[in-house]
């Protein structure tokens, strides 16, 4: 079975999703379809197989870091595995996740949550939340970098849209739009160099939040990453103010 997938996810690899087929698997192999058939039962069972072995082994070193940190290290490396097979992603996710490697995922984000005072349908709240970011993330970066791979088009640079905006964007039919275009560039990310702050510009003590002993990582450490950092620190900062409450 383990060569099965392999050669699956070579293929998808190398031609995309549409030339995985149960045919082309078996002649890579040197088997007959039918005979494949006796180990997997169906494409959608091996794609299935497929989607999970891309994600490769769950991270096994967040141990010993604060809760952010390790929540943040975990999303970033699923965003790595989505990143090194693109094609996956376009594959349907099975409900409930069944498969080992998911399910290993799923334990070490449960387990960087371990001293928390969240319920346990908290702390699965809180994984399917920080891997459906991800997946997002890697969705749109994919999309934009095929954009930019099919050559100059219609505002495929931040620049370009921007100045694409700034034609459309009426004060009267679009004021809050507007406004910001008027008073700066939407893609200027200046930081706070305030002691609260664990941006990439702080020298400051880390404001990691309760339970957590570890450095923060979870800001940007460039403006190219200000969206994908800018929002996963805002999910993690909800966790953390979640946990607050139960203190007030």
């Amino acid at each position: 079975m383990d060569a099965i997938v392999r050669t699956a996810l070579r293929i998808g690899d190398e031609h995309g999703l549409a030339a995985v087929s149960m045919t082309r698997v078996a002649e890579e192999l040197g088997f007959t379809t039918m005979s494949l058939y006796r180990h997997v039962g169906s494409k959608d069972e091996l794609l299935t197989h497929v989607q999970d072995a891309a994600l490769g082994p769950a991270p096994d070193d967040l141990d010993g870091m604060g809760w952010r940190t390790a929540l943040a290290t975990w999303t970033h490396r699923l965003l790595d595995a989505y990143a090194a097979h693109p094609w996956t992603l376009d594959i349907p996710i099975p409900v409930p996740p069944m498969m080992p490697r998911t399910i290993e995922w799923m334990d070490r984000a449960l387990g960087a949550m371990a001293g928390l005072e969240l319920s346990p349908a908290e702390k699965v709240s809180t994984t399917l939340l920080l891997s459906g970011y991800a997946r997002n993330e890697a969705t749109l970066s994919i999309s934009i970098a095929e954009a930019e791979a099919g050559g100059p088009g219609p505002a495929t640079d931040d620049r370009d849209y921007e100045a694409v905006l700034q034609l459309f964007a009426d004060p009267e039919r679009l004021p809050a739009l507007s406004a910001i275009l008027r008073d700066g560039s939407l893609f200027d990310h200046p930081y706070d160099d305030g002691p609260d702050n664990d941006g990439p510009n702080d020298d400051g003590p880390n404001n990691n939040g309760p339970n957590d002993d570890g450095p923060n990582n979870d800001e940007p450490e460039d403006q190219d990453e200000f969206f994908l950092a800018f929002g996963l620190a805002r999910i993690l900062d909800g966790i953390e103010a979640h946990i607050a409450r139960r203190h007030d």
